[in-house]
C-alpha cells in the first residue's frame, strides 16, 4: 500500500521545497528593476516558478507513459502553442498599453518590458507550459519507438512462421490425403 503513494508522497515533498525556495538567504539587492518597472523579490520569482513546474511536473508523465509517440508530439505541440501564444498575447497587451503610456526615453525598453512580464507573470504558467510542451515533443521522438517497434517485429515473425507452419500442415495433410487414398481403394 505505501508503494503505491511513494510517488505521489515524493512530488508532495518536492512541492513543499519548492515552496520553501523564498526563505533561502538571498541578497535584497537582487531583484529585477528598471525603466520597464520593478518585478518581485527573486526568491518568491523562482519559487513561484518552481511550484508550476512541480505541478505540470504530473501532467507530462502521465502523458508520457499513456500517450503513444506521436500523441504524446502532439500534445507538445498544443502546449508550445498554447504558451507561445500566451508570450505573444502578452507581448501584444503590452504594446497596446504599456508603450502609448511611457516617455520616449523608455520606449526603446519594449522588449525588456515584455521579458520581464513574461518572467514575472506566476499567475498563468506560459514559460512553464512552453517548457512541457518542448519536453514532451522531444520525448515523442525519443520514446516508445524502439520499444513499439519490437512487438510489431516478433508479431510479424510469428504470423510469418505461422503461416509457413499452415502451409507445411496443409502440405503434410495433403501427402497424407495421396498416402491414404490408394489404401481405401
Amino acid at each position: 500500500m505505501f508503494k503505491r503513494y511513494t510517488p505521489w508522497l515524493l512530488w508532495g515533498f518536492v512541492l513543499w521545497g519548492a515552496t520553501q525556495i523564498h526563505h533561502l538567504p538571498w541578497s535584497e539587492s537582487h531583484s529585477v528593476c528598471g525603466v520597464w518597472g520593478c518585478g518581485p523579490p527573486l526568491p518568491a520569482l523562482i519559487s513561484f516558478h518552481a511550484i508550476w513546474l512541480v505541478v505540470l511536473a504530473p501532467l507530462g508523465y502521465f502523458s508520457y507513459q499513456v500517450l503513444s509517440p506521436k500523441q504524446l508530439r502532439q500534445f507538445g505541440i498544443v502546449f508550445m502553442s498554447g504558451g507561445t501564444l500566451g508570450v505573444l498575447g502578452l507581448g501584444a497587451y503590452q504594446f497596446f498599453t504599456w508603450l502609448p503610456s511611457v516617455s520616449e526615453f523608455a520606449k526603446p525598453y519594449f522588449l525588456n518590458r515584455w521579458a520581464f512580464v513574461v518572467i514575472t507573470l506566476t499567475d498563468v504558467p506560459v514559460l512553464e507550459l512552453t517548457l512541457l510542451g518542448a519536453i514532451c515533443y522531444v520525448l515523442g521522438f525519443k520514446s516508445k519507438e524502439a520499444t513499439l517497434e519490437e512487438p510489431l517485429a516478433d508479431a510479424e515473425i510469428r504470423l510469418v512462421t505461422d503461416a509457413a507452419s499452415a502451409s507445411d500442415d496443409s502440405r503434410q495433410g495433403a501427402t497424407l490425403g495421396k498416402t491414404s487414398s490408394p489404401q481405401s481403394t
